[in-house]
């Protein structure tokens, strides 16, 4: 598959806490999507723009590594399925986010969302995550989906009682 750059450039201007190489690849059709989303031409997205951005859609877009993520701080809704992330660390600065789904990856810690506060929407399915219990104060979460995770029925249990109000979707269920 062709694969160009999103003008992650930008991420040796800034730093990351993920060790992140100078250019991330996805795919065409995906960098043409979010150029179009944004009205830009492809290759155009900035820093100053990726600021703004409120919704990304990275699905299916070969990513092994999400450190260029914190470029993006206005973030409400992200897709990252279908990808090969383990690392989530760089979202946890994305304090905006609403919507997440991370559902058919290698994630196997939660920690770093644990102060994503604004979180109402989270899909988890299919990853490697043993421990739920980063989300148990992510009081606002609406929505969850865990199954095909190897999760024990203590962890599920122990979150519905601290998220009484949260839909959380199992296997089981």
């Amino acid at each position: 598959m062709k694969q160009i750059s999103l003008v992650i450039a930008l991420v040796a201007l800034v730093g990351c806490n993920t060790p992140c190489p100078k250019e991330v690849r996805i795919p065409a059709d995906v960098a043409k999507i979010a150029a179009m989303d944004l009205g830009l031409e492809e290759g155009q997205l900035t820093l100053e723009r990726a600021k703004v951005v409120q919704s990304l859609n990275l699905s299916v877009a070969g990513l092994t590594t999400v450190c260029f993520l914190d470029r993006f701080p206005s973030l409400k809704e992200l897709r990252l399925d279908s990808n090969s992330i383990i690392d989530i660390s760089p979202l946890a600065n994305l304090t905006n986010l609403e919507s997440l789904e991370l559902q058919l990856n290698n994630v196997k810690s939660l920690a770093p969302l644990s102060d994503l506060k604004k979180l109402k929407y989270l899909s988890l399915r299919k990853n490697k995550i043993r421990s739920l219990k980063p989300l148990h104060q992510l009081h606002f979460l609406e929505r969850l989906y865990v199954f095909g995770n190897p999760l024990g029925k203590g962890e599920i249990s122990a979150l519905r009682k601290a998220l009484p109000s949260c839909k959380i979707i199992t296997e089981e269920e």
